[in-house]
């Protein structure tokens, strides 16, 4: 057997980096006074640029829409979008904190689908192949919240704290903040899923389910 190369193998990050990530983040809102202040920053930032229009905001939007609860004729049950709006909320912090755990991760374009890993789905998966039958809408639902809450099961007490205190700062009704949680921990999925592919099509490591808790992607 070749031996791998270690300098050129990409891994997937452990629990802990985003531990850390969140941590520098959360500093970052404080220093600027509260997360809706550093939310508006970072927007006001991009507002102009085309590109992250149509790899980020546009495709992040579609997803956050369809989270919103729908009727058999798939018109939405709420035309309000506060689910929607709170869990595009989430999702552009955790486009924030792949940021800072991926150096080079818009390149590859990570949000303009939502990658559904079966391995994650584990005994959900049937539940998710009947619900996408019925209605896609349905399934695409059950297969988020079953992405998002592999990452945030994997996150620390003070990274879950960290995203409360954001939640509650951006999003006014309490119901809703759940839906924050929803998008960070789908943008993050979608951040891993695109490494997972960049390292499946390096063929240098052979992983199963990406798990958050080794240390190294080749474990």
């Amino acid at each position: 057997m070749s031996e791998i190369d270690l300098s050129r193998v990409v891994r997937l990050p452990v629990a802990q980096e985003y531990d850390a990530a969140i941590q520098t983040l959360h500093d970052q809102t404080e220093s600027e006074g509260a997360p809706r202040f550093y939310l508006g920053r970072r927007r006001l930032e991009r507002r102009n640029s085309r590109e992250y229009f149509m790899d980020v905001l546009a495709p992040l939007t579609g997803q956050a829409l369809a989270l919103e609860p729908r009727y058999e004729s798939n018109d939405l049950v709420n035309v309000d979008h506060k689910i929607a709006n709170a869990a595009l909320s989430g999702m552009l912090f955790g486009t924030y904190i792949n940021e800072l755990v991926f150096d080079d991760l818009e390149s590859r374009h990570p949000y303009r689908y939502f990658p559904i890993n079966p391995v994650i789905l584990g005994d959900s998966q049937a539940a998710f192949e009947a619900a996408s039958q019925k209605n896609s809408y349905e399934g695409f639902q059950l297969a988020a919240r079953a992405m998002s809450r592999h990452i945030l099961d994997n996150l620390s007490t003070s990274s879950l704290e960290a995203l409360r205190n954001w939640s509650e700062d951006l999003i006014p009704a309490n119901q809703y903040r759940p839906s924050f949680n929803l998008g960070f921990g789908m943008a993050i999925h979608s951040g891993r899923m695109s490494r997972a592919t960049q390292i499946m099509n390096q063929a240098e490591v052979v992983t199963s389910g990406f798990s958050l808790d080794t240390k190294t992607s080749e474990d």
